[in-house]
């Protein structure tokens, strides 16, 4: 849990330059199929239950994603995180949860 009173671009992660360069390797990443199917998954039974797996992991990473992005918007409007919508906006997603939602598959809210 971080200290309130610390501004979350000052923290060691999501400083403007740190969060830029993982926001480049997560949009990288989306690139690969991994995000369409995740190969750990085959060695399990049931392909319906490799399936729910991946979907339920892809559901908390959009989540994941979008709780730094959220504070970071938060932080920008209030003057202080310098460059939000700059350093959200180089990489695809751009920021934006419903667009990661529709680039991993998930679409529908209810998936």
């Amino acid at each position: 849990m971080r200290d309130p009173a610390t501004p979350f671009s000052r923290l060691p992660a999501t400083e403007p330059d740190a969060l830029a360069k993982s926001l480049s390797k997560f949009s990288l990443w989306l690139s690969t199929p991994d995000v369409i199917s995740s190969p750990r998954l085959f060695p399990l039974s049931s392909a319906l239950l490799a399936g729910q797996v991946h979907r339920g992991a892809l559901r908390r990473l959009v989540r994941a994603y979008s709780a730094p992005c959220d504070e970071v918007r938060a932080e920008s409007a209030r003057g202080k995180y310098v460059a939000g919508s700059v350093v959200l906006g180089r990489e695809r997603p751009f920021g934006q949860a419903e667009l990661l939602r529709e680039i991993v598959g998930l679409e529908d809210k209810s998936t």
